[in-house]
């Protein structure tokens, strides 16, 4: 009975070392780059992988704050977490983060430069406009997606979110290192006209032929076409990163 009694407690002392042993932690990477080094630099990222939960904390140094700020930090080239905000009479520059799975990847810190040497640009604004009355309160949906021509290839890939609601998916990255990208953009329109027959929908692919880069940048594409006999227009505003990204993202409604 003694025996037994002995087994039973010595398993029940090692259950915690077993499970601990049997729960593996994961590793995570965070590193970061200036989007300039002449105007400014990065302090703070991993150079190895960290454990997940670790606090990492990335700190950009202006080297010019009066012409060359901080604008905000972005995320593999493709999702802007944060703008650079104001704190105490000075730009807040600093960006900490939790490691996780989602939050591992590489992160610039992106100085305002002039504005025909930005690498990174955000579509800004969409508007649809169509010339006939009788289709004017008619419904109307789109997708809007883009294809990198440079990339050697001319597949397109969609925006995920909706324009003007969430800009973090809606970056264009024009390259770096040597390299320049080129966009090309396509508009699909599914129209739903209420006749007296019934519901018609209309379908609409417009591809704009004009390629912009970082050294022919268009702020506006106009994509017209003709739908069911009457003129229509999809408009699209793009617009580099500068100062002003903060008013833009503060004129953006708060969801309910």
């Amino acid at each position: 009975m003694k025996k037994t009694f002995k087994i039973l407690l010595s398993t029940l002392c090692l259950c915690p070392l077993l499970l601990c042993a049997c729960q593996s932690n994961e590793y995570y990477k965070i590193t970061a780059i200036s989007s300039s080094s002449a105007l400014g630099s990065v302090s703070g990222y991993s150079t190895d992988k960290v454990l997940e939960g670790s606090t990492i904390t990335l700190t950009a140094r202006e080297n010019y704050p009066y012409t060359n700020p901080l604008i905000g930090w972005v995320k593999d080239n493709e999702y802007l977490v944060k703008i650079a905000g104001i704190k105490e009479n000075a730009t807040d520059t600093t960006l900490s983060l939790t490691a996780s799975e989602d939050t591992s990847g590489k992160y610039t810190a992106v100085f305002a430069e002039d504005l025909s040497s930005m690498m990174y640009a955000y579509v800004s604004q969409t508007s649809f406009a169509i010339d006939d009355v009788t289709l004017e309160k008619a419904d109307y949906s789109y997708e809007l997606s883009y294809a990198i021509m440079s990339a050697g290839s001319d597949s397109f890939l969609p925006f995920e979110d909706e324009i003007g609601e969430d800009i973090n998916t809606n970056i264009l990255y024009f390259g770096g290192l040597g390299q320049s990208y080129v966009f090309k953009f396509k508009v699909e329109i599914s129209l739903s006209i209420n006749g007296t027959d019934g519901t018609t929908k209309i379908v609409e692919t417009i591809t704009n032929s004009n390629l912009i880069s970082k050294d022919n940048f268009l702020d506006s594409l106009d994509f017209e076409f003709d739908a069911d006999g009457s003129n229509a227009k999809f408009s699209l505003s793009l617009a580099k990163f500068s100062t002003q990204l903060k008013d833009f993202l503060q004129a953006i409604p708060a969801e309910e």
